[in-house]
C-alpha cells in the first residue's frame, strides 16, 4: 500500500496531483478517465482469460503475496501516467 514513508512514491504521487490541480478540468478529467479504463481493460482481459479480478480477503491475500510485482508495477504505470500528461498541451 501507498505509504509517505516511501519517498519515491510520495515525490511521483505529489507531482501528479501537481499537474492535475493546474491542468484544465478537460484534461484532468481525461487523464483520470485513463486510469479507470486501464482498471478496466486489466478486468477484461482476465475475465476473458476465465480469471476474476480478486475482491474482499482474496484481494488482500493477493495484494500480500504479489506486493513487490504490484508495487514495481504501480509506481510504472504512475511514472507512465505523469509521462503522458505532461505530453498533453494545455
Amino acid at each position: 500500500m501507498y505509504g509517505p514513508d516511501d519517498e519515491k512514491a510520495e515525490a511521483l504521487y505529489s507531482a501528479i496531483l501537481a499537474a492535475l490541480r493546474e491542468a484544465p478540468d478537460r484534461l484532468g478529467k481525461k487523464m483520470v478517465a485513463s486510469i479507470f479504463e486501464e482498471r478496466g481493460l486489466c478486468e477484461a482481459v482476465a475475465e476473458k482469460a476465465g480469471a476474476t479480478f480478486p475482491e474482499g480477503e482474496a484481494k488482500q491475500e493477493a495484494l500480500g503475496e504479489l506486493w513487490e510485482r504490484i508495487e514495481k508495477l504501480r509506481d510504472l504505470r504512475a511514472e507512465e501516467f505523469l509521462r503522458a500528461f505532461n505530453r498533453e498541451e494545455f
